[in-house]
């Protein structure tokens, strides 16, 4: 039961930032002087970024499951 509530809490977090990341920061940052190619460059590197940084923990986790099977 309480996995439900955390994956239920864990959606409603995702989806506020979500909002927030593409309705206020991307529109303010459209209306900046700045050549769109270095907006999409920037915004890309960014989610690559964050998605090896979320690779990278599903490593260390593992990692750590494994360390923790074999004591």
């Amino acid at each position: 039961m309480a996995t439900n509530a955390l994956i239920v809490l864990q959606g409603l977090a995702t989806g506020s930032l979500f909002y927030v990341v593409f309705f206020e920061i991307l529109e303010k940052e459209r209306t900046k002087n700045v050549a769109g190619l270095l907006q999409v460059l920037s915004m890309t590197g960014g989610y690559i970024f964050m998605v090896l940084l979320g690779l990278a923990e599903v490593h260390s986790e593992r990692g750590e499951q494994v360390a923790v099977n074999l004591l």
